[in-house]
C-alpha cells in the first residue's frame, strides 16, 4: 500500500530582523484565515493509501535543517512506498533533501514526486547545491513538474530551467491556476498512481 506525503510551502528568510519585519507587516484577514486550510483528501480520493500532510516548523520562517528533521521522522517510521508531494517552499525543500542525501538508510522507496510551483535560486535556505540533481533522478521512480504562467509569485521559467536539469522529469504547464492554491488539483490526482 502506498504512502502519500504532502509537504506545504511556506517563507524562508536570510535572518531574523527581516522575519520581525515581516511580522509587523503582516496583515490579519479573519475571513481569510478560515478558509486557508485545504485539503486535498488523500484518503477518501485514493482509499488504498495512507497519507500525511505533515505540519511542518515555522512557516513563515522555514528553516531547511528544522523541515529536515521533521521530515525523517516520517521516513523513519515508512516502510511502504512513498508518493511525495512538494507545493512551493515545500518542493524545494523536497528537492533539496533528494539531491542531497540518499535515502537507502530508510525501508521505504519513493515512487512518485510531485514538485508543484517551486522556484529556482530564490528559496534561501532552500536553494540546491551545484551537485543538483545530485540522488534526486536516482532515487526516484517517476518526477513531475507543475507550474502554471500566470503565477504572480514564481515564474515559470523556474520550472522549465528545474526541468531541463532533471533527466526524465515530465513537466505539466498551465496558463490558470496561478500559485495552485485552488482546493481542487484534478490532474495530480489523475497523476498519483
Amino acid at each position: 500500500m502506498p504512502t502519500i506525503i504532502h509537504i506545504h510551502g511556506g517563507e524562508a528568510r536570510d535572518n531574523d530582523s527581516e522575519f520581525i519585519q515581516f511580522l509587523h507587516d503582516l496583515p490579519l484577514d479573519l475571513s481569510h484565515e478560515k478558509t486557508k486550510k485545504r485539503s486535498r483528501k488523500y484518503d477518501e480520493i485514493f482509499p488504498n493509501t495512507k497519507s500525511y500532510r505533515p505540519e511542518m516548523p515555522c512557516a513563515f520562517n522555514a528553516k531547511y535543517t528544522q523541515r529536515k528533521i521533521r521530515f525523517e521522522k516520517y521516513l523513519e517510521q515508512i516502510s511502504d512506498e512513498l508518493i511525495l508531494i512538494g507545493h512551493s517552499l515545500g518542493a524545494n525543500f523536497l528537492a533539496k533533501r533528494l539531491a542531497e542525501n540518499h535515502i537507502k538508510q530508510y525501508s521505504c522507496t519513493i515512487q512518485q514526486l510531485h514538485l508543484v510551483a517551486w522556484c529556482y535560486g530564490r528559496a534561501g535556505w532552500f536553494d540546491l547545491t551545484d551537485n543538483f540533481p545530485g540522488y534526486l533522478p536516482k532515487q526516484v521512480k517517476e518526477i513531475h513538474i507543475y507550474h502554471s504562467s500566470d503565477d504572480d509569485l514564481v515564474p515559470i521559467t523556474d520550472a522549465e530551467k528545474y526541468h531541463q536539469k532533471i533527466p526524465g522529469s515530465i513537466f505539466h504547464k498551465f496558463t490558470d491556476r496561478n500559485h495552485f492554491l485552488q482546493p481542487e488539483f484534478p490532474e495530480l490526482r489523475k497523476n498519483i498512481k
